[in-house]
C-alpha cells in the first residue's frame, strides 16, 4: 500500500455509504453494485486512498451491510468504519465522532455513490480550504441538458 505523505495538516474524509438506495432498487444496494470488476464503493474510495493530502478515511455504513464490504476495503489501514444513523446528518456526525481522535484540520464529506471524483479535484478542494471555511466543488456540465 502507498505511504501517505506526512505533513502538519492532517486531513480526513468521510464517505457516506449507509444509504439503502431504495430509489435505485428494492433488491439491490447501489454502492455495492459491481462495475468493471469493482463495486461502486471501491471506485469512489480509490481517489481518496491515493490522495497524499488525506490521511484518514471514515467509511460510514449501515451495520447490516458489513458482509457486503470487500476484504480489500476492510483490510486497508487508512479506512475506519463507523455506523450510519437514521438521517444523513446522523451518519455525518458518526463519522466526525470517529475522526475526532485524529484532530483533522479539514474533513471532506462525500457520497459513496458518486464515483466520478478524482485526485486532482480532492487536491484542489483541500488547497482552497486554506482560503475559505467550506468548499463545494462545482463541475461544468458537458452533456446536453434538455427540458
Amino acid at each position: 500500500m502507498k505511504q501517505k505523505k506526512n505533513n502538519n495538516d492532517v486531513n480526513a474524509a468521510i464517505i457516506l455509504s449507509a444509504g439503502k438506495g431504495k430509489r435505485y432498487s428494492n433488491k439491490k444496494i447501489k454502492q455495492y453494485e459491481i462495475i468493471s470488476g469493482k463495486s461502486i464503493l471501491e471506485w469512489t474510495l480509490e481517489p481518496f486512498i491515493s490522495c497524499n493530502l488525506i490521511k484518514h478515511i471514515c467509511l460510514v455504513i449501515d451495520k447490516k451491510h458489513i458482509k457486503l464490504i470487500s476484504s480489500k476495503i476492510l483490510n486497508n489501514h487508512d479506512i475506519f468504519l463507523a455506523y450510519g444513523g437514521k438521517r444523513r446528518q446522523d451518519s455525518v456526525q458518526s463519522g466526525l465522532e470517529l475522526l475526532k481522535k485524529f484532530n483533522p484540520k479539514y474533513v471532506l464529506i462525500h457520497d459513496a455513490v458518486r464515483p466520478n471524483i478524482n485526485k486532482e479535484l480532492l487536491n484542489n478542494v483541500i488547497k482552497n480550504l486554506k482560503k475559505k471555511k467550506a468548499i463545494v466543488p462545482i463541475l461544468n456540465i458537458v452533456d446536453s441538458v434538455k427540458k
